[in-house]
């Protein structure tokens, strides 16, 4: 952990009192976040937080443990007669990002030729069997969307390692003759068992001369499927450095709101699922996450502002993987006139292809717009050992 900053100690009997900054921690201020400051708290800021200890040895240790983001969060909501959990499209997200490595990966989705790969392969099709499955792909097949033979290799190496991709082969059955995708973890052993007419033999398989295809975790392609990608697009855009606005505290990808109240709800319903939050400099950001932006309605317009109202809200965002329409925007522009809060309408397209810049040197970002130079500044970051 970071030290602290500006710590001050003021003694009185038997008992110390401590007020600290926390760099890079601004902890929203509401009552009930006290309860999350483990100690006898006096105060908290948003900057800073104020507690009193009794020490019983001059070289005692004084231990402060800090609210994590989801208990920030559930303050802020509480503070307002709501409880908050992650969404099914939320955790969905939470998944994916782990997948990929962390929210500084998410990166990756920001190249446009990574991106459609991913999409393309977590197209479905119609299986054997009627149900549909995902798109196997050979290197050839992912050469004309990254661009040469070199970056094709090295990124498809990368996205095997990290578990987005799998490897496998078409096999046909020597018994019913089914041909059907299976991963090469299950090509590894003595007998291969048909799922079709599940019959055992060895596996009908020419290690010299076997051509070798990848298919898409389900995990990724649900998350198309499902259209949470603008989610992480969204948390993508608003982590990128470019901005070097404000103390981010955390991002949620996904949250079902519910009202505990007995009276009416003051949003006008009493449960909500929320697509996009960010605690930043002590305030919540919430926004609305589309991947055709042009399908927003009015309801979900007035929900957001109708948040932003009851919460204090810093920022509104309605993000979109589509061009808004004249018309989406003076809808949009009416309902949400008169706010407090900054209302931004994003273009995740508009977002791709752009390099996160250094936050303490403030390097110079690529321009925008060169899938080339992005990808190219992906594999000798992060892909190449």
């Amino acid at each position: 952990m970071e030290a602290l900053k500006d710590v001050k100690f003021s003694r009185f009997d038997d008992a110390i009192a401590v007020e600290t900054e926390v760099p890079a921690y601004v902890i929203p201020c509401v009552g009930r976040i006290q309860t999350h400051v483990y100690g006898s708290v006096l105060k908290v800021s948003r900057r800073s937080i104020v507690s009193s200890f009794s020490i019983s040895k001059r070289n005692e240790l004084i231990n402060l443990t800090l609210p994590n983001k989801w208990e920030c969060l559930e303050a802020i909501f509480s503070s307002a007669g709501f409880r908050c959990e992650p969404s099914d499209k939320g955790r969905l997200a939470l998944g994916v990002t782990k997948l990929l490595g962390g929210v500084a990966m998410l990166q990756i989705l920001g190249s446009s030729r990574i991106y459609a790969l991913l999409e393309g392969m977590s197209r479905l099709k119609k299986s054997n069997f009627g149900d549909p499955e995902t798109r196997s792909f050979q290197v050839s097949d992912a050469k004309p969307l990254l661009g040469t033979i070199e970056a094709t290799r090295v990124v498809m190496k990368w996205l095997l390692k990290q578990g987005v991709i799998f490897r496998g082969a078409s096999l046909t059955c020597p018994n019913c003759q089914l041909t059907q995708w299976n991963p090469v973890d299950q090509l590894s052993s003595a007998t291969y068992r048909c799922s079709g007419c599940f019959e055992q033999a060895e596996p009908p398989l020419d290690v010299d001369n076997v051509q070798w295809s990848y298919k898409a975790n389900q995990l990724i392609a649900r998350a198309f499927e499902q259209g949470v990608m603008p989610h992480l697009l969204t948390i993508f855009a608003s982590w990128h450095p470019w901005s070097f606005g404000g103390q981010t505290l955390g991002f949620f990808p996904g949250v079902d709101l519910s009202w505990t109240g007995s009276a009416a709800s003051p949003i006008g319903r009493r449960q909500a699922e929320l697509d996009f939050l960010e605690i930043c400099d002590g305030r919540l950001i919430v926004g609305e996450c589309k991947v055709d932006g042009n399908r927003i309605t009015a309801k979900e317009i007035d929900l957001y502002m109708s948040l932003a109202r009851v919460l204090d809200c810093s920022k509104v965002v309605f993000s979109t993987c589509t061009e808004l329409t004249e018309e989406t925007k003076r809808t949009i522009e009416a309902r949400t006139k008169g706010t407090s809060a900054e209302v931004e309408l994003m273009n995740l397209r508009e977002t791709e292809d752009v390099r996160a810049v250094d936050r303490q040197s403030r390097e110079d970002t690529i321009d925008s717009k060169k899938p080339a130079a992005y990808l190219s500044y992906l594999v000798a970051r992060y892909m190449t050992d």
